[in-house]
């Protein structure tokens, strides 16, 4: 299954279609795939409603769902890295939100080289170690009233011992820091709500 969220609000996709033993629960909204127009208009009438919702989208094969909503927006790709080193992550703070090292792709680059790249700008850290993929994440937002849809692939990454982030603020990143992963509850009031599968990860 794959939440795609838009400010307070998301859309779960899955293939677990609701019965007694797995009911749609508090979802406020529900839909079962039949077209793609069909789609279309249940996302769009959640988006333009200016209501939050938690919203499920029901089909039989959930990676064929994702590909047709995710055809719905204008698609972005970024990628960025989980970097760990001592029981400590790699984190930034901008517009007063902590935050993961990110950035879209450019031309004709890998999301791992993607990953590696917005992560040593983005902190000034050097020497770093690629380690696996974890769970992309989704976020809607409008582009000059444009639906867009960015997918940000993620990274598990490993640096050298003893170096000092330094915050890229030419683009508006005010802190780097090595944040205790046992301070991540604290934050979470002060982050994004599409980063939480990637803190549970790291807690």
């Amino acid at each position: 299954m794959y939440k795609v969220f838009f400010k307070g609000s998301y859309f779960l996709l899955t293939d677990l279609l609701p019965n007694r033993e797995n009911p749609i629960g508090s979802y406020s909204k529900s839909h079962e795939y039949r077209t793609k127009k069909k789609l279309g208009n249940f996302v769009f009438s959640l988006l333009d409603s200016a209501q939050s919702f938690q919203a499920v989208i029901f089909a039989a094969d959930v990676e064929f769902l994702l590909v047709t909503f995710c055809r719905l927006f204008l698609n972005f790709q970024a990628a960025g890295g989980v970097v760990l080193n001592q029981g400590h992550v790699l984190v930034i703070k901008r517009f007063g939100l902590y935050d993961l090292p990110k950035g879209h792709l450019e031309k004709d680059e890998a999301v791992d080289e993607c990953a590696l790249r917005e992560v040593e700008e983005e902190c000034g850290i050097k020497g770093l170690r690629l380690g696996r993929p974890l769970t992309p994440t989704f976020h809607i937002y409008y582009l000059n009233r444009e639906p867009c849809l960015k997918t940000t692939h993620w990274f598990a990454m490993e640096c050298p011992d003893g170096q000092t982030p330094m915050p890229q603020t030419d683009e508006g990143i005010d802190e780097a820091l090595w944040l205790d992963v046992r301070e991540i509850p604290t934050i979470l009031h002060q982050t994004y709500d599409s980063l939480r599968v990637i803190w549970e990860m790291i807690k």
